[in-house]
């Protein structure tokens, strides 16, 4: 449009959702993407679901489009057309510098050393939020830091009255009490004694955050951590310092064949990993990143004398995959079973990580998904799983041992009053419970490689309850 005297007047630029910006951008502070998205869908009166459904439809194997995850901060499968969508979607281009936006060629899914599905919280920020002012940071959601970056209190995951966990995919509302128990989750902070190295861990993860919370950052080539690995192993001959002993540990350490061809292994790292080179080598997380030639030719490899092994153990990163190929394996070879689970139950009994999942144990994962869709819609999907939950409660009720045979007969008229149900669905459903029991159990025991002897007493113990290896 042209007005009389020439000028140009460019359209009014109008976005779909109201443009809210991502508080804290630019520092280690900055926003999780998973706690925007929640503040975003509270100001506009709707739910997380309807927000998604507004934006390009985009493939996520094994889940519906529309449903909420912690899938907003990576890194994942489907946390970037995410993003772009949100970014589209409010006309605001800063929503990705709260996650690891930056970092996505370089980080392997499940790099954050936790499960990501659950929430974390500092009971002080909690104590004293405000709608206008508050935020959740995005370092809560990493692994490696256990403590309050504000207030430096340790962080919980767990509901101090009754012991829950808490889902992160809750409303903004319901962020601050407790899912089970309606009881509050902030309150006054605890202090653990840390050691040194875990509070100098903490300050890499916030330079780490601030790197990818910095505005206008091109992302970091996936090749940084390969040419740095490449680069200390091919000085370190050189360096008096260094050992054959401090030699081999960093070989171990960043993956790399010591062969001449120097290969490396596997190029995407969890953070872990990038942490415990730059212990090693004595440098920042972001000299790494930024300069990877010139922090491996820094002369200060082993600095530590007394090195041995960094005190920092290596974290779970949620894969527990082979396990979980075992059990959908079985689940599907099955010919009897009368209905397929949720693999999300699965997830969570194994303690396995979706993104893993679906990326390493691909076609396992795409059949057992296609499978469990391709019995009804997504309303008598729901029906069958709250039946098939309430069956396993009913099993643990009447025999804890998931080897032993159950009884039926009761099983089957305790579900049909719980659900109140016809008793032969209830019999059907109660047989598909045990067997999923017994699956998952011998799933776990094919992971830990049991003997014939061991694998006994694993059935005459009642299997492990909770994953704790």
């Amino acid at each position: 449009m042209m007005t009389e005297k020439g000028a140009s007047i460019s359209a009014p630029f109008w976005s779909v959702l109201p443009p809210i910006p991502l508080r804290g951008v630019g520092t280690p502070l900055v926003e999780s993407v998973e706690h925007y998205v929640t503040r975003l869908a509270w100001m506009t009166g709707t739910a997380v679901h309807r927000i998604l459904a507004l934006g390009r439809p985009f493939k996520e194997p094994g889940r519906h489009r529309s449903a909420m995850t912690a899938a907003f901060c990576g890194p994942s499968i489907s946390y970037k057309p995410r993003i772009a969508n949100l970014e589209a979607l409010t006309g605001i281009d800063t929503i990705r510098y709260g996650s690891f936006y930056l970092l996505d060629n370089l980080l392997a899914p499940g790099a954050i050393g936790r499960n990501s599905t659950y929430h974390r919280w500092c009971p002080q920020c909690f104590e004293g939020w405000d709608e206008e002012t508050s935020w959740e940071p995005f370092q809560w959601s990493i692994g490696l830091r256990v403590t309050c970056p504000i207030h430096g209190c340790d962080l919980e995951d767990r509901c101090r009255h009754c012991g829950a966990a808490q889902k992160l995919s809750v409303t903004y509302m319901s962020r601050r009490t407790c899912g089970a128990c309606r009881g509050r989750l902030g309150g006054e902070g605890k202090v653990t004694p840390k050691s040194q190295y875990v509070h100098w861990a903490e300050s890499q993860i916030s330079k780490l955050v601030g790197l990818c919370a910095t505005p206008g950052r091109e992302p970091i080539s996936g090749d940084a951590f390969e040419l740095f690995a490449k680069e200390v192993l091919r000085l370190a001959p050189s360096k008096s310092l260094l050992t054959n002993a401090g030699m081999s540990a960093l070989a171990r350490l960043v993956r790399v064949d010591r062969k001449p061809c120097n290969r490396v292994k596997n190029v995407r790292v969890n953070l872990i990993t990038l942490i415990n080179a730059c212990a090693f080598q004595g440098i920042s997380i972001d000299e790494m990143l930024l300069n990877p030639m010139e922090a491996a030719s820094l002369p200060l490899v082993e600095r530590w004398g007394d090195y041995k092994s960094l005190e920092l153990s290596p974290v779970k990163s949620g894969d527990n995959s082979a396990a979980l190929a075992h059990c959908l394996e079985d689940l599907l070879s099955h010919p009897q079973l009368s209905y397929l689970p949720s693999p999300n139950y699965a997830l969570d009994e194994l303690s396995a990580n979706r993104s893993a999942a679906s990326l390493r144990r691909r076609e396992i994962w795409r059949r057992y998904t296609q499978r469990y869709q391709a019995q009804g819609t997504s309303g008598v999907l729901r029906k069958n799983d709250k039946v098939f939950l309430a069956s396993l409660e009913c099993l643990k009720t009447i025999k804890a041992n998931p080897f032993a045979t159950p009884d039926f007969r009761r099983a089957q008229r305790l579900i049909a009053a719980t659900m109140c149900i016809a008793r032969e669905e209830a019999l059907c459903m109660a047989k598909c419970a045990s067997h999923w029991r017994r699956t998952v159990e011998l799933s776990k025991a094919k992971a830990l490689r049991l003997t014939g002897h061991e694998l006994k007493a694993y059935k005459k113990l009642g299997g492990i309850v909770e994953m704790g290896w």
